[in-house]
């Protein structure tokens, strides 16, 4: 689902990102998760966001066994190419899970690989993030996500031995 109407310069927004593959198979402590290869992936992705959005800022983010968290904040720098198209949270995620999955493909078909390639479920949950407060309480649960997910018994524990 896109962004309707498409979120005021400046606006904070949240997305979390399901995703297919383990990210995050091992604890390295206990508030962090050793990155798998496709981990390690969406982590240099996500930070390069800014190079291709250079209205982008990025805040928070933690990379989750099973899913991804993040938050991106728009400037109100537009220049260059971006500046005859106004620029939506959709098309940030889609090109950002793109390369990753183009780049995960790439390893595996160099690598003679038989691993299923597709890494991303279909869409992405998004939240504009308002004010100060409500910025800090997602900070917050960004942060303590790992420790939340190690407390939680529903979690798939063959992503996390």
């Amino acid at each position: 689902a896109g962004l309707a109407p498409a979120p005021k310069i400046s606006d904070h927004l949240s997305s979390n990102v399901r995703v297919r593959a383990g990210l995050a198979p091992a604890p390295k402590t206990n508030r962090q998760f050793e990155l798998s290869r496709i981990g390690r992936i969406i982590d240099e992705e996500w930070k390069a966001i800014p190079r291709y959005f250079d209205n982008t800022l990025l805040d928070e983010h933690v990379i989750m066994p099973d899913h991804f968290h993040g938050i991106i904040m728009f400037t109100d720098t537009d220049r260059g190419a971006q500046a005859s198209r106004a620029l939506t949270l959709g098309m940030v995620i889609a090109s950002f899970k793109s390369r990753c999955a183009i780049r995960n493909l790439k390893f595996l078909t160099a690598n003679h690989m038989k691993e299923i390639g597709k890494i991303w479920h279909r869409n992405y949950y998004e939240h504009i993030i308002r004010d100060k407060n409500e910025l800090s309480e997602i900070r917050h649960y960004i942060r303590n996500n790992p420790i939340e997910w190690e407390k939680n018994t529903q979690n798939d524990r063959s992503l996390h031995p």
